[in-house]
């Protein structure tokens, strides 16, 4: 695990809630991979006084749904509408020593926009809860792959 030294380091509670028959989500594996990664940061740097970090994943008929949730401050009611905009970032928490750049929420839900998927965030005293849900029929050919310039010469 990518945050295993600084979980252990810092005394988290880890809680991975994975159904042995959860079905395979279609998608870029990179691009997902990167989302959860900053998701979890997140978890880890803003949810930091808590100290638990849960990921749970379930299915329905029509979705596959994982949750990433910390037991933190959690993000202030009127700040929630707003970041998933490029650039937003939340009044930072001195206890947190947290600090981001406001791209890292506006990059994820662009990934479940173009994968077809929504993602959500519950957030209160109690915490935050950022919920990403996929489509379970969605086609991957659908999805655009990022072009490339022209290579250019050297002369």
């Amino acid at each position: 695990m990518l945050f295993r030294s600084v979980l252990t380091r810092d005394g988290f509670t880890v809680t991975l809630t994975l159904p042995e028959d959860l079905p395979p989500v279609r998608a870029d594996a990179t691009a997902l991979g990167l989302m959860l990664n900053n998701l979890i940061d997140n978890a880890i740097r803003y949810g930091a006084r808590g100290k638990q970090v849960k990921l749970q994943a379930s299915a329905s008929v029509t979705h596959v749904t994982v949750m990433v949730s910390d037991r933190g401050p959690g993000i202030p009611k009127e700040d929630v509408p707003f970041i998933f905009q490029p650039f937003y970032v939340v009044g930072q928490d001195p206890d947190t020593q947290a600090q981001g750049g406001g791209l890292g929420l506006c990059l994820a839900r662009g990934v479940m926009d173009v994968h077809g998927g929504t993602l959500e965030c519950d957030s209160g005293r109690g915490g935050t809860t950022m919920t990403l849900r996929f489509p379970r029929d969605f086609q991957r050919e659908s999805v655009p792959s990022p072009s490339r310039p022209p290579a250019r010469r050297r002369k």
